[in-house]
C-alpha cells in the first residue's frame, strides 16, 4: 500500500476491519477517535466503548514505521491512564494485541503482549486474521461483564503460553552452551522437556540444518530428525574446539561417541559393539594412558594414529545412520576436513 500515513491507514485498513467485527464505526459513542485518556493533552487514536466504558485501545502508526519499544511504551501510557481491559498497535500491516499492564506503577508499565500477526503475510490464511479478529475484538466479546471477563481470560491464556514457549527457548539456549555445538533438537528435547517439534523449530533458528528428508517428530514418538553434520570449530591455536588437535586426535573421536551416546542411547551399546574389536574394547587399561575412556559410557578407545582416528570417526557416524558427509573438522591453518 506504500507510503501509507496514519490517517491513510485508519480510514483504509482500521475502520473496516473493525466495522467487520461488529463495531459502528460511524458511531462516536462506540468508535470514539482522539479519545482523552487523561485531563492533559494525550489522547489514544480510537477508544472502542460499551454503554461509555473504553474496552479497547487502538494506538494507529503509519504503514512502514516498524512498532517498537518506544511505540509500546505510549501506549502502555495510555493504558495507564484509560485502564481498558485490552490493547491493540498497529500500522496496518502489523497488528499487536496486548493486555494492559499488571498494577502498573508508571506510565511505562509493560504491556503484555498476547497475539501478534502481519495481515499481508502471505503464507497465512486470511480467514485466520479474520478469527483472531474476532475472538478478540469483536463487538459482541466486549457487549457485557460476562462476554468481556472470557475474552480477557482467553488472552492470559495465551499471554501465558507465549511466556512458557519463550522459557523454554530460553532454557533450550542455556542447554546448548552448555553442550557441542551440534546439539541436535532430540537431545535438547529430552534435556529440557518440551516436545521434540518445538526443538526442531529452535534448533532450526539456531542455523543447526537438519537432514533433507528426515522424518520429523510429533514429539510423541516416531523417528528423529538427525543433523547433516557435526563440526568441530578450532577456537585456539592448537585446539579444534576443547580437542587438542596437534598433540592427540583421540579426543575427536571420543567427544563424537559421547555425542552418539547422548543422541542414540538405546542403541549406542550395540553399535560399538558391532565395530571391530581394535577399535573399542570394554577392557580397562592394567596401566598406562591407553585405551582411552569413552566418558563413563564403559566403553574404551583402542590406541591409534591419525589416519585410523578418522577411518572410526567415518565409520561410527555411518554405524548410527548418519550420511555421507557427517563430520566437519576444522582447523585453526584454514584446513578442512570431511567424512
Amino acid at each position: 500500500m506504500g507510503n501509507l500515513d496514519e490517517r491513510a491507514v485508519e480510514i483504509a485498513v482500521v475502520l473496516p476491519l473493525l466495522s467487520r467485527v461488529g463495531w459502528d464505526t460511524g458511531n462516536m459513542a462506540e468508535v470514539y477517535p482522539q479519545s482523552k485518556v487523561d485531563a492533559g493533552l494525550k489522547k489514544v487514536d480510537y477508544a472502542l466503548q460499551v454503554d461509555g466504558v473504553a474496552r479497547v485501545l487502538v494506538e494507529v502508526k503509519s504503514w512502514n514505521r516498524p512498532l517498537q519499544e518506544a511505540e509500546e511504551n505510549q501506549l502502555a501510557g495510555y493504558c495507564h491512564q484509560a485502564k481498558p481491559d485490552l490493547a491493540v498497535l498497529t500500522s496496518g500491516s502489523q497488528w499487536r494485541l496486548y493486555l494492559p499492564p499488571q498494577r502498573p506503577r508508571s506510565k511505562n508499565a509493560n504491556l503484555r503482549l498476547f497475539l501478534e500477526f502481519d495481515v499481508t503475510d502471505a503464507s497465512i490464511e486470511p480467514r485466520e486474521f479474520e478469527r483472531s479478529f474476532r475472538r478478540f475484538l469483536d463487538r459482541e466479546r466486549m457487549s457485557t461483564p460476562q462476554s468481556v471477563k472470557q475474552t480477557v481470560e482467553d488472552a492470559r491464556a495465551l499471554f501465558k503460553e507465549s511466556q512458557n514457549v519463550a522459557a523454554a527457548n530460553q532454557k533450550m539456549a542455556e542447554a546448548v552452551e552448555q553442550m557441542a555445538p551440534d546439539a541436535v533438537a532430540e537431545l535438547l528435547a529430552a534435556q529440557t522437556g518440551v516436545e521434540l517439534s518445538q526443538a526442531i523449530d529452535f534448533v532450526k533458528r539456531q542455523g543447526v540444518k537438519l537432514a533433507a528428508g528426515a522424518s520429523q517428530s510429533n514429539g510423541k514418538g516416531g523417528k528423529s530428525p538427525k543433523p547433516v553434520s557435526f563440526t568441530f570449530q578450532a577456537e585456539g591455536e592448537d585446539t579444534v574446539g576443547p580437542i587438542p588437535v596437534k598433540s592427540a586426535w583421540s579426543p575427536i573421536l571420543v567427544e563424537l561417541c559421547l555425542l552418539m551416546q547422548q543422541c542414540h542411547p538405546e542403541k549406542f551399546v550395540e553399535a560399538l559393539r558391532a565395530m571391530p574389536s581394535d577399535w573399542f574394547t570394554e577392557t580397562p587399561p592394567n596401566s598406562g594412558n591407553w585405551p582411552k575412556p569413552i566418558g563413563n559410557t564403559g566403553f574404551y578407545v583402542c590406541n591409534v594414529g591419525k589416519d585410523g582416528i578418522k577411518q572410526r570417526c567415518g565409520a561410527v557416524l555411518k554405524g548410527f545412520g548418519y550420511p555421507s558427509p557427517a563430520l566437519t573438522i576444522k582447523l585453526n591453518n584454514g584446513e578442512v576436513i570431511t567424512l
